[in-house]
């Protein structure tokens, strides 16, 4: 936990090491090749820049949708408030920074004004920035109730939010500053389009100005990517992916997941983007059920093809719509009030030359994927993520094919084996333990989502005692796919 407290205000001294964040002479947001006139962003990035508090990279990119680590937080704080340099004392607090930390200034800088501090020992210069944590940074720094201003006493949901950082997030909503009111995304990653928006209307706000809403965004992007970059932009952006695994529509998801707290994913064929998923809500869509079918119009009931379409069948867990890169899958979260649990993106080039929803999927590359998906859903919900287990998986797998083989789907096989036999005849042992299985779904993406809405198999996947999973995936003849999670505890 990173703990702030109440700012002091001083005067100033940056440090020219941090070249990540020093605004470049005469640059202008618009010559950003990555930040377009319409981006909600756009008016922010300009002002700043022209503040002389935020510049861009070397390649004439702001890179908007990357994370905002700690010490670029710092940095931008303390030119922000012109701060004055800190004690390089303040530094012995911490074991991760010392006076030769490109940061060093920047950070004791906001130590010394009480506006942030590490954990009782370290910092965490390179951690991402998460949205709650942000609260807590903008609150403490300006204080938006000590205007005098009017508060909205705004009715924002929560119950997701870190008890120390409640009162701050709830502050941002008081004051306007937040409309977010359904979901806050308090353990969301704050990417540096968002830490400039919100940065430049604590300002405005603070300067007495009015500050206005940004208008519904009318492009799908993830992390700063969209339908049609390439893979250099992916890499630019985001880096190296964790792992690299084959999709049952052909193309290669690169998976990121920062420990499993924000999974984005870029699908790439021939060097393009042509899918992408991400396990939270994307701009354009809102943040629940209601939201994204008012800003997307009526879900499709149909999936066009090269040669024939695909019905979709009614599901109260997702929604597709058609839209103009292609077809959208949003998913929701019907135990939370219908909010938004991920989003998948496919390019119409690569939904039209399918024969059926299912694709050709690769078993053991998706049992990688679904291990993510499971480890991401439980952090979500803060808890710890599960530990991989082979003979648990290799049994996972065989009842997976067992159905898969024999046609039938059930917990018990024909013969009356049950999850708990299987597990002793793998010589598992264990004192509690829950079975998950699915069938059908086109990939691991839809699978675990469709789990994670049914009540049983949701309690199991949370369950707070299991630290241990083994996942199967099969195909039937016909490419019909079964879906195993053998989870437990020893």
């Amino acid at each position: 936990m990173y703990i702030m407290g109440k700012a002091g205000k001083t005067l100033a001294a940056a440090t020219a090491a941090a070249v990540l964040f020093l605004p470049e002479s005469g640059v202008k947001a618009q010559s950003f090749s990555d930040v377009s006139e319409n981006a909600y962003y756009h008016q922010p990035v300009t002002e700043l820049v022209g503040q002389g508090i935020i510049g861009g990279y070397d390649d004439n990119t702001f890179r908007p949708g990357v994370s905002l680590q700690r010490k670029h937080a710092a940095a931008l704080l303390t030119r922000a408030l012109d701060l004055d340099e800190g004690s390089s004392s303040t530094l012995e607090a911490f074991d991760d920074v010392d006076g030769s930390h490109p940061f060093a200034a920047d950070i004791a800088s906001l130590a010394d004004a009480g506006i942030i501090e590490g954990d009782g020992e370290k910092f965490h210069p390179s951690a991402p920035t998460t949205r709650e944590q942000m609260a807590s940074i903008l609150v403490r720094a300006f204080d938006p109730a000590s205007t005098g201003r009017e508060s909205n006493n705004a009715a924002i949901h929560l119950s997701n939010v870190m008890d120390v950082h409640q009162e701050d997030v709830q502050t941002l909503a008081d004051f306007g500053l937040t409309t977010e009111l359904d979901d806050f995304l308090p353990k969301q990653e704050t990417s540096r389009g968002q830490f400039a928006t919100f940065l430049h209307r604590t300002i405005v706000f603070q300067e007495g100005g009015e500050v206005l809403a940004p208008e519904d965004p009318d492009t799908w992007r993830v992390n700063g990517i969209e339908i049609g970059d390439d893979l250099a932009d992916v890499q630019d952006m985001w880096g190296s992916p964790e792992e690299t695994v084959t999709s049952h529509q052909g193309f290669d998801w690169h998976i990121y997941h920062n420990g499993y707290r924000q999974v984005r994913m870029a699908g790439i064929e021939n060097e393009d983007v042509v899918a992408l998923y991400s396990g939270n809500p994307v701009d354009i869509t809102g943040n629940t059920k209601a939201q994204a079918r008012d800003r997307l119009g009526e879900p499709a009931s149909y999936i066009q093809r090269s040669r024939n379409r695909t019905n979709l069948s009614d599901a109260d867990w997702r929604d597709y719509f058609d839209i103009e890169e292609g077809y959208a899958a949003v998913f929701y979260d019907t135990h939370q009030g219908d909010r938004i649990n991920g989003v998948q993106i496919t390019a119409s080039s690569i939904e039209e030359r399918q024969t059926s929803i299912r694709g050709d999927l690769m078993p053991a590359d998706e049992e990688k994927l679904m291990f993510t998906l499971l480890n991401a859903t439980r952090v979500q919900q803060g808890l710890d993520p599960l530990a991989h287990h082979e003979r648990a998986a290799d049994a996972a797998r065989a009842h997976s094919q067992d159905m898969a083989d024999r046609g039938y789907f059930n917990h018990r096989s024909p013969e009356g084996l049950n999850a708990t036999d299987r597990m002793r005849e793998a010589g598992i042992s264990f004192r509690s333990r829950g079975e998950n299985i699915s069938r059908g779904h086109a990939s691991a993406v839809f699978s675990q989502q469709s789990l994670f809405n049914s009540d049983g198999h949701r309690r199991a996947m949370l369950h707070p005692d299991f630290d241990l999973v083994g996942v199967g995936v099969a195909k039937a003849d016909d490419n019909h796919p079964y879906y195993t999670q053998k989870l437990f505890v020893q």
